[in-house]
């Protein structure tokens, strides 16, 4: 996730962005040149054992990908957080790791409660796709946290839960990671 990735790098970490070629052709160059500034950005066509010479050399990884999506291409958390002590893995999902149903950033703001209604009562957002910037603040402080810990984990940061846990803000809800 961008979000959290220029978190990483802004925080002085080196890291990097990797993406499928078929997604980066359909983005604005200028998008991300801007989203990149402070990683490195690598296309990587996404085929099995495509990205294990990328993982094998991570500390932190930080994916926003269905955990069967990733299976497919030979990625297991529990493999590469084996491989090396200290690593971290933060999963970031739409509803959960055992949940494969696939979210953006409006249906998972709707689901964790980010809506307002407007004067005649009908429902409206509060921003455009506001769980996705969310959940990658959340996602990169979990990550900085496991790290300073000690690391070893496998952290699933759910973009549901990271809505509701602003819209519960006024009940001091504890935060999902």
């Amino acid at each position: 996730m961008r979000t959290a990735a220029g978190a990483v790098g802004g925080a002085g970490g080196e890291g990097g962005e990797r993406d499928a070629t078929r997604r980066c052709a359909l983005r604005d160059a200028r998008l991300l040149s801007l989203a990149a500034r402070r990683h490195d950005n690598l296309v990587v066509d996404f085929a099995p054992g495509a990205l294990d010479e990328i993982v094998a050399e991570a500390d932190v990884v930080i994916e926003a990908s269905r955990p069967s999506a990733l299976r497919r291409l030979g990625l297991r958390a529990e493999e590469f957080l084996a491989a090396r002590p200290g690593r971290v893995w933060v999963g970031i999902t739409g509803y959960g790791r055992e949940n494969d149903r696939i979210a953006f950033g409006d249906d998972a703001a709707v689901a964790g409660g980010l809506t307002g209604v407007d004067p005649n009562g009908d429902p409206v957002f509060l921003g455009d796709a506001l769980a996705d910037p969310v959940t990658g603040v959340f996602a990169a402080h979990a990550a900085a946290r496991s790290l300073a810990a000690g690391g070893g984990e496998l952290l699933c940061v759910s973009m549901a839960a990271c809505a509701a846990t602003l819209t519960d803000a006024r009940t001091r809800v504890h935060p999902p990671c």
